[in-house]
């Protein structure tokens, strides 16, 4: 009897075992709360790095786009230095496209400033007749004497290959 009382006064050794792993009774957090809340620092760590990277990134972009606005103006001084504006009454230049060009056509025409639209496009015109198309400034060239006056013009509207077909 003695032997039984000790039995249950003292539970065996596997009984205490599997009560301790069902109910943790440490105040202590367990491995798995410490393990998440390390895990979370290289997360973190890592969130910093991409933040910085993306704002590297944002601030070249800034750049990027500045020197591309510097490297516009650059190039529209340029081109506003190679091609001057041309004014009303100035005798011009063009080339004629060799699909325009008979073999016998000449490969300019003489022309003159009548008209501008919208401070990039001309209208030019010659004795034979006004041009149906408008010019740009990097479509011909300016003379700087005056060939055709304004009064020697005709109002009739002709395409370019007419122009040039009509000199011979």
């Amino acid at each position: 009897m003695d032997d039984q009382n000790t039995i249950r006064a003292n539970p065996p050794s596997s009984a205490t075992s599997t009560s301790s792993s069902e109910m943790p009774t440490d105040p202590q957090p367990s491995t798995s709360s410490t393990q998440t809340l390390t895990d979370l620092q290289p997360i973190t760590s890592s969130f910093k790095v991409l933040t910085r990277q993306h704002e590297l990134i944002n601030s070249k972009r800034v750049a990027a786009k500045e020197n591309l606005l510097l490297q516009a103006t650059k190039m529209l001084r340029t081109s506003k230095k190679k091609f001057p504006a041309a004014q009303i009454g100035d005798t011009v230049r063009i080339q004629v496209p060799d699909v325009d060009r008979g073999r016998t056509d000449p490969r300019n025409v003489l022309a003159i400033v009548v008209g501008i639209q919208n401070s990039d496009f001309n209208k030019l015109a010659n004795k034979n007749g006004t041009l149906k198309e408008l010019f740009t400034g990097n479509q011909f060239e300016i003379f700087k004497e005056k060939l055709i006056s304004i009064d020697e013009i005709s109002a009739q509207e002709i395409s370019l290959r007419e122009a040039a077909s009509a000199i011979q």
